[in-house]
């Protein structure tokens, strides 16, 4: 479903003319983003649980869907938060943001987090690798990270969840919330009619308000994912923690690719 929809996403922006607006260009990425992880990550991973014998797709294939997966999230959370900064500069400056903010502009800062989505993600793919267990006789095979030298297995997780908790939503976080603070507090300002038509205010706020509500989304999916992570590191090593708490969270943030597409349908009247 997140597959088709994000394709559909993608086709809607790129044949319609009308479409390619400056948050559309950033919407476009972001439904690309989603469609990887959808087609590219969810199918291997989501095959690997269910298997008997776990990964069946080889240590090289390993390493290139951890790449797909941290692209896909890397890229995705970079995107929101362009998204919000667009919005915020939309309703401070809504004249000089039209001046300034050209779709050539926007195309090149999609080009640059792209590129730092793929950087952020090397390590990672890189230090992955593939263990063998034999669990009742049968070959159980797991696609996991590698530590890197003489580094422990426990600390590099507890670091990659770190790093993770920081990057995909602490730090990105920090940044969005205040710009929708004072983004909510500035549409709440009638003075800005003086500058701009109504019908321009009621499109830039339909459109502020599907991406506040796509940013919340994200957060409600993903906060319970990185809270549990951290639970299980910072807990003793020998504690037990139910299976279907770490699926529950795991499906919970991997629905948020596919919940997108119609966020969009839903709070967006040219997308409808």
């Amino acid at each position: 479903i997140g597959t088709v929809a994000n394709l559909v996403v993608v086709y809607t922006i790129a044949r319609n003319r009308k479409m390619k607006t400056v948050p559309n260009v950033f919407v476009l990425n972001l439904a690309i983003a989603d469609f990887i992880y959808c087609s590219m990550f969810l199918p291997f991973w989501d095959t690997a649980n269910l298997s008997v014998h776990g990964w069946i797709y080889g240590r090289p294939m390993c390493n290139v869907v951890v790449a797909v997966c941290n692209i896909s999230v890397n890229s995705s959370i970079l995107f929101l938060t362009a998204m919000s900064i667009e919005r915020y500069r939309a309703v401070a400056d809504p004249i000089g943001h039209v001046q300034r903010q050209s779709l050539k502009k926007t195309w090149l800062i999609s080009g640059a987090i792209w590129v730092a989505a793929v950087l952020m993600s090397l390590p990672f793919a890189v230090f992955t690798t593939t263990k063998n267990t034999n669990i009742g006789g049968i070959i159980h095979t797991t696609c996991q990270p590698e530590a890197p030298g003489n580094m422990d297995f426990w600390q590099y997780n507890l670091l990659i969840s770190m790093w993770r908790f920081l990057a995909w939503f602490a730090v990105p976080l920090l940044i969005i919330t205040p710009l929708y603070a004072l983004l909510f507090k500035k549409l709440r300002n009638e003075g800005v009619l003086l500058h701009i038509g109504r019908e321009t205010i009621q499109s830039r706020n339909r459109v502020t308000r599907m991406v506040a509500v796509v940013v919340f989304i994200f957060i409600l999916s993903w906060l319970p994912f990185h809270v549990y992570n951290l639970v299980i590191f910072f807990s003793p090593k020998t504690g037990t923690y139910p299976e279907a708490v770490n699926y529950l969270v795991a499906a919970l943030s991997s629905a948020n690719s596919t919940v997108n597409p119609f966020l969009y349908a839903l709070l967006g009247e040219k997308f409808r």
